[in-house]
């Protein structure tokens, strides 16, 4: 009875691979691939849990954090040599 049960198994497994492995294939970097302007203005992201908070001063989550932290823009920014650059700044002194 156990050996019928793993044979089915693997057999159901072995389906669900195959019919997973036919599905359309993705375009490669030498075909053109159309893009409209709605696809030009949409940011996509996915996170693995429920936003609870848009305020990033009271988040306690990493995924509401993760979230804020593409919302939110600050005064200065650092480079990837750690020197301070303008981020909305303008000017300072």
């Amino acid at each position: 009875m156990k050996k019928k049960w793993m044979r089915m198994t693997a057999l159901g497994l072995a389906a669900a691979f195959l019919v997973g492995g036919c599905s359309k294939s993705l375009p490669t970097i030498d075909e053109e691939v159309e893009v409209t302007e709605s696809d030009k203005n949409v940011y996509d992201m996915i996170y693995f849990g429920e936003v609870s908070t848009l305020n990033y001063l009271e988040t306690d989550t990493e995924v509401d954090y993760a979230l804020c932290s593409n919302l939110v823009d600050s005064l200065v920014d650092y480079d990837r040599y750690g020197r301070i650059v303008p981020g909305l700044a303008e000017s300072w002194s």
